[in-house]
């Protein structure tokens, strides 16, 4: 599976991708978990420069009640500037993003949270260094019924020359 689109160049090449050992299966909308992940993937790959590197993680939050099952997507990008930070998820708004030549029209993130919001999950930034970002994506646990066979998502990054 390919996430990015086909008319830009893709910033990386490899986004290593780290499942738990004990990951059940869920019950999740996999159409609008699926646009979340590629907003977010589509944000990091735009905003990351040659050479950077996109991390990608499925971890699962048990200690929690109801147990979740998550996503952080990191990214060694340029980071967000503190002052777009509290407008992060509003539909339409790039603050000093809309000042280079990145194009885009301030909907992904926005859209990605109202998804999320839908299947009772959270999401939310964290720059763990000014240089960086990170999203984290939490959706509910609702396990599948035993021996049902269960879908993993593959992400793929094709280098572009």
């Amino acid at each position: 599976m390919e996430i990015g689109r086909g008319d830009r160049p893709r910033s990386t090449t490899d986004a290593p991708l780290a499942f738990p050992p004990d990951l059940p299966p869920i019950l999740v909308d996999r159409r609008a978990l699926w646009e979340v992940l590629s907003n977010i993937m589509d944000n990091a790959l735009k905003y990351t420069p040659s050479g950077g590197a996109i991390f990608v993680q499925i971890l699962r939050q048990v200690a929690s009640i109801p147990p979740y099952q998550g996503v952080v997507i990191a990214d060694t990008g340029p980071g967000i500037p503190m002052q777009d930070r509290s407008h992060l998820f509003e539909r339409h708004y790039r603050g000093v993003q809309a000042n280079t030549s990145i194009p885009g029209t301030g909907l992904g993130l926005a859209i990605a949270r109202d998804l999320v919001y839908q299947m009772q999950g959270e999401i939310h930034v964290f720059s763990p260094a000014a240089t960086s970002e990170r999203l984290d994506v939490s959706i509910r646990e609702q396990i599948v019924a035993t021996g049902n066979p269960g879908t993993a998502i593959v992400l793929w990054f094709e280098e572009s020359d």
